[in-house]
């Protein structure tokens, strides 16, 4: 059940960040379209696309590269180990990056505190706009890659134990009751 709801989550997260992807270009077409035809560009468009949409493409999606192990592998060392020597490797592996993602989410959850509690804004000459959401982003793709790589460190564990992958495991895509 918990693996069910945070794959879900993932994939919305994912298409959050496909849509503002989308709407980047959309935003930044339209605005160039403005200046070129009309002589006036859209305000406000390098406060968006620098502050909530690229934001969102970089940070929503992490959690689905952690769930899919879509990180770059190097296997130089590693392809002639033993499956349970390999499950190990990525014991290790999991762990140091739980560690790494941790961190990343501790640091950026007390920015976002901060910055939320300060209520951030952006000021430019002609407008001023609040920023502080947008530091939310960082923390929801660093704390579900997080929780991802938490129960991968478990599966890993499992498949060393025991010499099985689990169930989601050998799940293609989706966790074993999709």
């Amino acid at each position: 059940m918990f693996e069910r709801a945070i794959w879900l989550l993932t994939q919305i997260f994912y298409y959050i960040a496909a849509a503002a992807a989308a709407l980047m270009m959309l935003h930044v077409s339209i605005d160039v379209a403005s200046k070129l035809f009309l002589s006036q560009p859209i305000i406000g468009t390098l406060e968006t696309v620098s502050l909530f949409y690229m934001v969102a493409v970089v940070f929503l999606p992490l959690a689905a590269v952690q769930r899919d192990r879509a990180q770059v592998f190097v296997e130089l060392f590693t392809h002639n180990l033993s499956p349970r020597a390999r499950a190990a490797v990525d014991i290790f592996a999991f762990l140091l990056s739980l560690a790494f993602l941790a961190i990343l989410f501790w640091k950026n959850l007390e920015v976002a505190v901060e910055k939320t509690a300060d209520r951030e804004l952006s000021t430019n000459i002609e407008f001023q706009v609040e920023v502080w959401p947008g530091r939310w982003l960082p923390v929801i793709g660093f704390g579900f890659a997080m929780l991802w790589s938490l129960m991968q460190v478990v599966q890993s564990v499992f498949h060393a134990a025991t010499g099985r992958p689990t169930a989601s495991e050998s799940a293609a895509g989706a966790p074993a009751d999709f």
